[in-house]
């Protein structure tokens, strides 16, 4: 929703304060829609929700902060839903993060071509032949209470890889502590194990990655490069990082299961869990459990995490510098502030407007080489 919410905003001069009340919006949608399909077997049955439900989503937020009448949200609703699509055989592969793209730029077209009058079927969601019954799994999901709605949350994801992945790195990365504070070379372990909850395996295909998209989906891969490098960052995914024979050899010892009890502490869990065991050539064992990965709703971060991961992807972008806390001066730093405040800025126009600015000092860079 977000670049979508941007690009529409900017053009359309929206606040700030407009583009969160319409991503939010979205996020109902988002919400009421996936309870209606079941999520959970919608997903286990292959489908992305990324680009199914979040297509959808995004229309309803981007038909939110056009204006569109109930009659043509309808309309972007139906177009919408006939735009949704995505399978998870893709994961691991370039498709899987054009999904995503593809999403904001069928919500636009959707929302769009309702605004000038394009029809579709007012009943595409709900009707006998659309979306839900097309999407729902076996058994029915229960129906959402105004409550669900109101509790509906956020998670911000720390680790450039599947969320299924990121308890387990949180998991990892307490236990190499755990290790290093002995003495103990991370590397050096005989074995590590990842215990997850039920269905937390069904996205992680790949457990012998051969490039940075596979490896994204790896539990395997992304608990050796924790392990490894005390990190996972967009670097981890790098071509050069992945065929590393070291960690390739870290990697052929990891092994993971699903569980309903979780192996160590309480056997209750509520929306997951990770446990890792560590095993040394000794017979020792070291291990750590993590329930809810850093930076879910319950665990949020502050800025600074924040403004790590913000650097990392422009890194990783090729984008020059970095940002400082409070640096006007800095394009990357007014671009980091503005979008931590974007519910104060007056018009998301100014905010696209530092986006660019940021991307030509990659132009600028790239000419003078």
């Amino acid at each position: 929703m977000v670049p979508a919410l941007l690009s529409v905003g900017a053009d359309r001069r929206a606040s700030g304060a407009d583009v969160v009340a319409a991503f939010h919006r979205g996020l109902v949608v988002g919400r009421l829609l996936g309870a209606a399909v079941g999520v959970r077997s919608h997903y286990e049955a292959g489908w992305h929700t990324t680009s199914t439900l979040g297509t959808v989503a995004a229309a309803a937020a981007v038909g939110s902060v056009m204006g569109l009448d109930e009659p043509r949200m309808r309309a972007a609703l139906g177009i919408a839903g006939s735009l949704a699509q995505g399978s998870r055989q893709n994961f691991g592969t370039m498709t899987k993060p054009l999904h995503a793209g593809a999403a904001a730029h069928n919500a636009v077209l959707a929302a769009s071509l309702a605004e000038e009058g394009f029809t579709a079927d007012d009943q595409l969601l709900e009707g006998p032949l659309g979306f839900i019954a097309l999407h729902r799994g076996e058994s029915s999901a229960p129906p959402v209470t105004d409550a669900d709605v109101a509790t509906a949350f956020l998670n911000v994801k720390l680790y450039p890889c599947c969320y299924y992945t990121h308890a387990a790195a949180d998991a990892v990365a307490e236990l190499r502590e755990d290790l290093v504070a002995d003495g103990i070379d991370p590397t050096s372990i005989a074995s590590l194990h990842v215990t997850v909850q039920p269905g937390g395996l069904a996205p992680l295909i790949h457990p012998r990655p051969v490039d940075g998209t596979q490896a994204k989906f790896s539990m395997e891969y992304v608990a050796a490069a924790m392990l490894a490098d005390g990190a996972v960052t967009l670097a981890s995914f790098e071509p050069d990082s992945v065929a590393r024979p070291a960690l390739q050899d870290l990697l052929a010892t990891v092994t993971k299961a699903e569980a309903e009890v979780p192996p160590v502490g309480p056997a209750e869990w509520t929306a997951g869990y990770a446990v890792v065991v560590a095993t040394l050539a000794d017979g020792r064992t070291f291990s750590r459990r993590v329930d809810r990965p850093r930076g879910h709703a319950t665990r949020p971060v502050d800025d600074a995490t924040l403004r790590t991961k913000f650097d990392d992807c422009l890194t990783a972008a090729g984008l020059p510098g970095g940002s400082t806390p409070g640096d006007a001066s800095s394009a990357p730093s007014a671009l980091f502030d503005a979008l931590v405040t974007i519910a104060d800025q007056r018009s998301v126009s100014e905010v696209a407007q530092r986006i660019t600015t940021v991307l030509a000092g990659r132009a600028d860079q790239e000419a003078a080489q």
